[in-house]
């Protein structure tokens, strides 16, 4: 069972194709399209950025779609069945969505792209800021954009390097940081998917200090990022 409202997603359409003298252009989504959060994963605390590969065929249909990164959940839960629902319905959704083709040289060509949604509290902060420039009148925030917050903790656990990866890679972790000054919520966004349940585990270890706004307590929603550096062969 779904949610009865839609959830706006947001698009961020990032191009994997390689420069070359020739002339490129990548694919146009046609179309709104509104992706659908499980009720059960709603009920979970999943929410975030859902980061899917798409390829896209020549004549702007996607062939397949994989989720390499996203979404977030609670530090102290391992909704394994809600998480699984979560990236079946994005597939989903990926491969439903339809586009202009991507071309070369001015004819139809395949392409392979990154799609993004945000749901939940990540949307609503998307949200806000769109309407920023329009002076919206707005209440105390749920929580406070931080950026980067790697300079900001108070403990920092390094992530321990999986046996079953190989390279390097830079991650990145959203975190939502409670009131408290503890990690309540993450789930990695970038970086080589091997490496993305290390650097979650590591950033729900984190401990910061507690953020007020106006005096009172407040959380703070930012991103850590991890260097692994693989063993030498």
């Amino acid at each position: 069972m779904k949610t009865q409202a839609c959830i706006l997603a947001l698009l961020l359409l990032g191009s994997f194709l390689t420069s070359s003298a020739q002339t490129r252009t990548d694919p146009k989504m046609i179309g709104d399209p509104f992706f659908e959060l499980p009720e059960e994963a709603a009920a979970a605390g999943i929410e975030g950025r859902i980061v899917i590969s798409l390829k896209v065929d020549k004549e702007g249909k996607p062939e397949s779609a994989e989720v390499v990164a996203g979404p977030e959940w609670p530090c102290k839960s391992n909704p394994k069945k809600e998480l699984e629902a979560v990236r079946k319905a994005a597939r989903d959704y990926a491969l439903g969505l339809k586009f202009e083709p991507a071309t070369e040289n001015g004819k139809p060509a395949s392409a392979n792209i990154l799609v993004t949604i945000s749901t939940g509290r990540a949307l609503d902060q998307l949200k806000r800021q769109s309407k920023a420039s329009e002076n919206a009148p707005t209440g105390r925030p749920f929580f406070i954009r931080a950026g980067v917050v790697n300079g900001k903790a108070l403990s920092l656990p390094k992530p321990e390097y999986p046996r079953n990866a190989r390279g390097n890679s830079v991650v990145q972790v959203a975190v939502l940081v409670g009131e408290d000054g503890n990690v309540e919520r993450a789930g990695a966004f970038s970086g080589h998917p091997s490496l993305h349940e290390s650097a979650r585990d590591a950033a729900c270890k984190a401990r910061f200090q507690p953020t007020t706004l106006q005096g009172s307590p407040i959380k703070v929603y930012g991103s850590l990022t991890y260097n692994f550096v693989g063993p030498r062969p």
